[in-house]
């Protein structure tokens, strides 16, 4: 169906997306379709666009449960504008704002994340390869200033892009107000939505009121200017990125549940690529990047150029860390489990967590030395301990202050804590790391795989206690 779109409109955009490689004749795309003027136009564009590339296309509209009899009547006229066009339509009812209360988000957030998963189903079930959205160049003037405002990085001053996985948006290069005045010339009817009217929301605030201040008073053209500088940008941060990912292949390292690198390679950075690492690290621990903005990413940094053992967290649960010579992103458990201090026991077996998210099970036994050859004592045993010596009872615990162990048999102590200086444990693992000890004398810590001189076995030694690995 043709709606009569001007042909010189037409071949603008049709330019844009040629330009940007949004579709190729043959493909398959779903319209989101709300029946506004912006979706109205989008659909206009790809039904004289249809016979020429060949394309398939779907209509998906989403009645969001908010606006009652406006909405029915929108549904209405984007299923009559589909029927007309041939076109196969789709149609999803939701409460959002119930969603927006149970998913802990605004009504805009969780209207938004609706109705991509509405357009993902489509897609599927169609069998299409992409998604047409209609984001103009005042949507994306209202996009990067917003994230200007929340602090966003480089990154989230490029704003959308035109192409982003099955997502393509063709309007982006033109305005709202020639989208408007093409509708009207050519006599196509769009639906209203109150809501755009409704500054409680914010980018409504920033279109409604902020735009038409700044036009008034400074720059009649910010819109234009404002997309213009997220394109030069979003080329920017192409090259920024390519550069980053090379880095972050070649020199982090995954080790669990962290990322790590020699603080030394993170030096030799320029600063605005020390920027894009860390952004990669956190998305690649957290899996996505929303609520993490430029402030986070400057706290990363100051950890990592600062001083040894210090920490900040982020969201999703993640931590920064530096840790000597290297650097490390980690994500925490929510909620860590706490070990219950346990008395040794020949013939128990004990499961002992270590710091870095493993964990080892011991079987302790107690026996008569003479039964054991040297070599058969290496072969069976992990640790052997001169019973004898023990005096009270020995425990699998935390560290606790005054804790100390003999690192030779002249009896030379030091203390827990400078041990794991020495040893460079990191500040926070310290007190969550499980040793074996008698009041404050330790006997062995497992995952250091340290025994206290005082306990070794000798010529007079008759009994012992062995802890071997199961």
């Amino acid at each position: 169906m043709d709606f009569g779109i001007q042909d010189k409109v037409i071949k603008k955009i049709e330019h844009y997306c040629r330009k940007e490689e949004l579709f190729d004749e043959g493909d398959g795309i779903v319209l989101g379709v709300s029946g506004g003027a912006d979706s109205v136009f989008l659909l206009a564009f790809f039904c004289a666009m249809q016979e020429k590339w060949k394309l398939g296309l779907s209509v998906v509209h989403v009645n969001h449960g908010i606006r009652g009899e406006a909405a029915r009547a929108d549904e209405e006229y984007v299923k009559s504008l589909s029927e007309r066009a041939g076109l196969p339509f789709f149609v999803y009812h939701a409460d959002i704002p119930g969603l927006a209360e149970k998913w802990k988000m605004t009504e805009e957030e969780a209207g938004r994340y609706y109705r991509y998963q509405c357009f993902e189903e489509v897609r599927k079930e169609c069998g299409f390869g992409k998604i047409a959205v209609a984001h103009h160049l005042n949507d994306q003037a209202e996009t990067v200033l917003f994230q200007l405002f929340r602090g966003s990085g480089l990154r989230g001053l490029g704003g959308m892009h035109p192409k982003q996985g099955c997502i393509i948006r063709p309007l982006l290069g033109i305005s709202k107000e020639k989208i408007l005045e093409t509708l009207q010339e050519s006599g196509i009817e769009y639906c209203e939505d109150a809501t755009n009217r409704d500054n409680g929301y914010s980018r409504n605030f920033i279109r409604n009121r902020l735009f038409p201040e700044v036009e008034g008073k400074l720059q009649k053209k910010v819109q234009y200017h404002i997309a213009a500088s997220a394109s030069y940008l979003r080329d920017v941060m192409s090259y920024m990125e390519e550069q980053a990912g090379t880095f972050f292949r070649e020199k982090v390292k995954r080790e669990g549940n962290a990322y790590v690198m020699e603080r030394s390679d993170f030096l030799l950075l320029p600063v605005a690529l020390r920027r894009e690492v860390v952004f990669l690290m956190i998305k690649g621990l957290a899996g996505k990047k929303k609520d993490i903005t430029g402030t986070h990413i400057e706290q990363v940094q100051e950890i990592f150029l600062g001083e040894t053992g210090k920490k900040t967290m982020l969201p999703y649960h993640l931590a920064a860390k530096r840790e000597y010579g290297s650097l490390k992103l980690e994500l925490e458990a929510e909620g860590k489990e706490t070990f219950k201090e346990r008395e040794l026991k020949p013939g128990e077996i004990y499961e002992i967590p270590y710091t870095n998210g493993e964990k080892r099970c011991f079987l302790a036994e107690k026996r008569q030395i003479s039964r054991f050859s040297e070599r058969n004592l290496k072969k069976y045993c992990t640790k052997c301990f001169d019973y004898d010596k023990i005096s009270s009872v020995v425990l699998f615990r935390y560290p606790l202050a005054g804790d100390y162990f003999w690192l030779d048999r002249t009896g030379r102590k030091k203390k827990l804590g400078r041990l794991f200086i020495d040893e460079k444990i990191p500040v926070e693992k310290r007190k969550s790391m499980v040793v074996l000890a008698e009041e404050n004398h330790v006997l062995w810590i497992p995952e250091l795989e340290r025994c206290s001189a005082f306990y070794y076995l000798s010529g007079e030694s008759e009994q012992m206690i062995y802890i071997e690995e199961k």
